[in-house]
């Protein structure tokens, strides 16, 4: 979770806490019990740690920065369409682990956004997804959040924006077709194939991405410098200003 803070020289992080108890419900389904704060300071270079509870103590104050997210999910790489789809995500499932049933529940929940439209487009909503969500398989079990992310960063990579949406969340978890689930939804029609018609559609094709002027280059969506030749504040795909006034300068 991606919510510690320091105050007055501690670091407080909620943590899950496993019971350690044979065949807890609660572990298996989240990961632990919880979120619980714990507190965390140096004392002569050994770290030392103290449990807190539910509520922080008085006077302790997270800042507006430390908003909890999912494990394995930094809410700052996403849009607020998509930070809001992860944490009506979390949110059902308690707060523990989340797993791709979840995100395309919350997918279907929501009525603005390219992925939640490219999904309703394909005829899937929250009724129909919901006989496919009665239980969480063992390969859904599998997919740790860390892989989710990285999954929904690499669409968004692929389709050149510099943060993740809903429709790159959509495909992340479409590409997972070892899942049941996304085999379900495909043999119904909304195969990734379909998905990514479904988004070009709404939004169009991906760009071309970001260009340095200097060594021409492709440059990542998110980069203001060319690691390649070194150029400071690489700019879109365009012209330099020279060659396009003699592109522009008549025939003599």
């Amino acid at each position: 979770m991606d919510a510690s803070f320091s105050f007055e020289g501690r670091t407080y992080r909620p943590q899950l806490v496993r019971c350690g108890k044979a065949g807890c419900k609660t572990c298996a389904r989240k990961g632990g019990h919880g979120p619980y704060w714990y507190a965390f300071w140096k004392v002569k270079a050994r770290t030392v740690s103290r449990y807190i509870g539910k509520v922080l103590p008085p006077g302790v104050t997270p800042p507006a920065s430390a908003v909890a997210s999912p494990s394995g999910w930094r809410l700052a790489k996403c849009t607020p369409e998509a930070q809001r789809v992860l944490l009506s995500a979390w949110q059902s499932a308690d707060y523990g682990r989340l797993y791709p049933e979840h995100l395309l529940l919350a997918l279907a929940r929501l009525e603005d956004g390219t992925g939640a439209r490219a999904l309703h487009t394909l005829g899937v909503n929250e009724a129909t997804l919901r006989p496919l969500l009665a239980n969480v398989t063992l390969a859904s079990t599998a997919v740790s959040g860390r892989k989710l992310a990285q999954l929904a960063a690499n669409e968004a990579r692929r389709w050149h924006d510099p943060a993740i949406g809903t429709e790159h969340l959509l495909l992340a978890v479409l590409r997972l077709a070892a899942l049941p689930m996304v085999a379900s939804l495909a043999r119904q029609g909304a195969s990734l194939e379909k998905a990514t018609a479904a988004v070009t559609a709404l939004r169009g094709l991906p760009g071309t991405g970001k260009k340095c002027l200097a060594c021409q280059k492709p440059l990542r969506a998110n980069w203001n410098f060319c690691p390649h030749c070194g150029s400071a504040r690489a700019q879109p795909d365009a012209l330099p200003a020279a060659a396009s006034a003699r592109a522009e300068a008549p025939a003599l």
